[in-house]
């Protein structure tokens, strides 16, 4: 069990991204940056749902896949579509880097010390670090207990289901 003081709870996509944007303003970005570092096909989708969350805010942003900061890319709004992938980006500090769940999955190449690794070269003197999870995949491989967070959001999808409707 993820252990921490809860600082919103809510449900479904909805309340994922409502909890992102009070963490968000609460450390109070203006002006700044952010990183995503996720798995490049199971967190980028999360990522762009993230930033469209706080599409208002004027934080520039960029995604990371895994932790190879080199291969760095804008996350910019593509009005319609909400926030997709932009250009390479060189990669400064940031004040805020969000660690996506896919990164703690058994099959990721990443381990809790790539992350620790890459913070140090990524964050700002205060900067913080947020992880976005879900079903607490973070404290089931223990990364809460490696790597220090300054707020996790844990969302549950449960239960899935998939139903066959009709008569095909």
């Amino acid at each position: 069990m993820l252990a921490g003081d809860i600082v919103s709870k809510d449900t479904g996509v909805g309340g994922l991204i409502r909890s992102f944007r009070k963490i968000m303003s609460e450390i109070e970005l203006k002006n700044k940056s952010l990183a995503f570092i996720g798995s490049p096909s199971l967190c980028l989708p999360f990522a762009e749902l993230l930033a469209y969350g706080v599409k208002d805010s004027g934080l520039r942003m960029c995604f990371i896949p895994n932790v190879s900061k080199e291969k760095a890319r804008s996350l910019k709004p593509d009005e319609g579509y909400g926030f997709r992938l932009g250009d390479k980006v060189p990669l400064g500090k940031v004040g805020a880097v969000i660690i996506l769940g896919g990164l703690a999955m058994p099959n990721s190449p990443i381990g809790a010390e790539d992350i620790n690794r890459l913070l140090p070269e990524l964050l700002e003197k205060d900067g913080k670090v947020i992880g976005v999870c879900f079903m607490e995949i973070f404290g089931r491989v223990g990364w809460d207990k490696k790597v220090n967070f300054d707020y996790i959001i844990d969302t549950a999808i449960d239960p899935v289901r998939a139903l066959k409707t009709g008569t095909s």
